[in-house]
This record gives structure tokens, sequence and C-alpha cells, in this order.
């Protein structure tokens, strides 16, 4: 800290304070003729500063079956890492980017912790709406060209980028 003092007014200046209450006393030791000053003590109060996320909204909608969605988000000065989670919805996450489980809508959540000097970052959400994937159907004769009046035996196949429809 450093002390000046100019026209009777004393500036101190702290560095280094962490988050929490602290006392602060002052005294004046007589000089110049000037009378001393009784201690003076008062408290200061040094708060988290506070970090906001700013998570960039995912591409929506989708189709179920889409490749991974990467999620993209950064935070504040803490140095923290922002971390993302399903809050609901049929929906996964690893290694930063949301897999797709099932048609609806997914919720996810970017945060980030704080630390000594910093306070966590509120809660930031997105949401993803992720239609049902369309089947597709085939239809197939057996025979082709028929003859007059004959029987045709006519296959189709049902089938979904997904899975099997059943």
């Amino acid at each position: 800290s450093a002390t000046t003092l100019s026209g009777g007014v004393a500036s101190v200046s702290l560095t280094g304070l962490n988050d929490e209450t602290h006392a602060v006393s002052v005294a004046y030791t007589s000089a110049n003729g000037i009378a001393s000053a009784s201690i003076t003590t008062s408290t200061l109060t040094v708060a988290q500063v506070a970090q906001t996320i700013s998570f960039t909204a995912p591409t929506s909608p989708v189709t179920f079956g889409a490749l991974p969605i990467s999620l993209t988000a950064t935070g504040g000065a803490s140095g923290n890492a922002v971390v993302f989670s399903v809050l609901s919805g049929p929906g996964t996450i690893s290694a930063g980017k949301l897999t797709v489980t099932g048609a609806g809508t997914i919720q996810v959540a970017a945060n980030q912790a704080g630390n000594t000097d910093y306070a966590a970052a509120t809660q930031v959400t997105q949401s993803v709406v992720v239609n049902k994937a369309a089947p597709v159907v085939t239809v197939q004769s057996s025979a082709n060209p028929v003859s007059l009046q004959g029987s045709i035996p006519f296959t189709a196949t049902v089938s979904s980028a997904v899975e099997s429809p059943t």
C-alpha cells in the first residue's frame, strides 16, 4: 500500500485484497506543529467480480439422426472452463458436443464456476428442437412385365437413417 497526504487529505492505495471484509485503521502522527489524530478503524468489503457467459445458440431445429452438434460458449475471467449439461430432453453431452438421442426439445445449460476473485457465472440455457426422422418406403414388384390377370407379388421395405422401424 502507498499513502500520500495532500491538503489535509490522506489517500491510500490497497492492493492484493481478497473478497472478504477487511479492517482499515488510520492514525496521524503530529508533524510541523499539527496535533496528532487518534486511530480510526473502518471496514472495507471487497466483493467477488461478476462474470458472464456468452453461449452461442446451437443449430435448431435438427432431425433425429443428425451428427453431434458442437457447443460454443465463452466465460468470464476466472479461467475456469464453461461446462455444458443437458437439463432436459433426448440428448447427451461429451467433449463439448451434443448428441441427439431422440425427437423432442433438448434444454442445454452452460455454467462456469468462480474462484477466490470471481463469482460463479449465472447459468445460461439454449434449446434445440429435434424433429422425427422420416422413414423411407420403397415398393417393388417381383415380375415385370405382367400377363393380363396374373398375380403380382409386391415387396415393401421401410427403412430409416437412424434405426429399423417396426
